[in-house]
């Protein structure tokens, strides 16, 4: 993973077409039923995208880093949060058509106040990720994020829906905007306030850093364990365990078999420092540090 913003853009364009695709069902299946009431479709409507968007975002971590404690933490959180914030968001911006009756048809204004649903969902869905991460630094990097997407990208959205007649082509051009726009805006702001990390080595994860932010960090095969290590061989459940000292880490081994391992030596608690290499199982990792 040498250029992790390529997995990023990726992952923003497969989501994208995953919204598009089940918004298009949505709509298909609506058009069958024509007793609901205009008001509860656009509700209905912005759920379903925000939903979507909401649980697509907040599993991408999980996702990269094998985590599925990451993947349905992500899913609850983000889906609950998005949903709410889609129907809100597209509910507050249903009467743009208002503009004419008060004689004001000025396109720029129509394209900025219907934006204002992008940004709603953006945002609520970046405060989701601190949410999920139980952390003021993934909230304050998703707050930006859902900024910088909701106005740049809802302003996209918008003239693109504006000029280009086809309201399905418009449709999944937008989202290929909001999706691409948010997942690389969340890849550069990884970096923004970090000070401690792990590097992975090798296996599936090679090249991914790991975040460490919380007092305690579980190494193991388990779902709920921080670091998933169920890929590598050798790891055991709950296989060994990062403990938070002052602005440091701790390694502390939980295997009886002895195979945790700092700079290739056999531990059984060792504190770290910038530049360590880890060894769990067959899982490598160096211990990374701000200087």
């Amino acid at each position: 993973m040498r250029n992790k913003s390529i997995f990023y853009i990726s992952y923003g364009v497969a989501s994208a077409l995953v919204i598009w695709s089940l918004q298009e069902l949505f709509l298909y299946l609506l058009n069958a039923i024509s007793f609901i009431p205009k008001e509860l479709t656009i509700a209905l409507f912005g759920a379903l995208t925000g939903g979507l968007f909401g649980a697509l975002m907040a599993i991408m971590e999980g996702f990269f880093t094998g985590s599925k404690y990451l993947v349905n933490r992500g899913v609850r959180v983000g889906a609950l949060i998005g949903l709410l914030a889609g129907s809100i968001g597209f509910l507050l911006t249903s009467h743009t058509a208002f503009l004419e009756n008060v004689g004001i048809s000025n396109n720029v204004i129509q394209i900025l106040l219907n934006s204002i649903r992008w940004i709603v969902i953006a945002l609520c869905v970046g405060i989701a990720l601190g949410i999920r991460d139980k952390n003021s630094l993934s909230t304050t990097r998703g707050i930006i994020a859902g900024l910088l997407t909701g106005v740049i990208g809802g302003t996209a959205i918008s003239t693109i829906a504006f000029y280009i007649q086809s309201p399905m082509i418009s449709r999944g051009l937008g989202l290929l905007v909001l999706t691409v726009l948010f997942s690389f805006s969340i890849y550069r702001l990884s970096h923004f306030g970090r000070k401690i990390w792990l590097k992975t080595l090798n296996g599936n994860l090679e090249g991914m850093d790991i975040e460490l932010s919380k007092e305690i960090h579980i190494f193991g095969t388990q779902d709920n364990d921080d670091i998933n290590l169920q890929d590598y061989q050798e790891v055991q459940q709950s296989h060994a365990k990062l403990i938070r000292y002052f602005d440091n880490y701790s390694l502390v081994d939980n295997d009886p078999f002895c195979q945790t391992f700092v700079n290739f030596r056999v531990v059984k608690e060792q504190f770290l420092k910038n530049g360590d290499v880890i060894k769990i199982g067959t899982a490598l990792f160096q211990y990374c540090t701000v200087n």
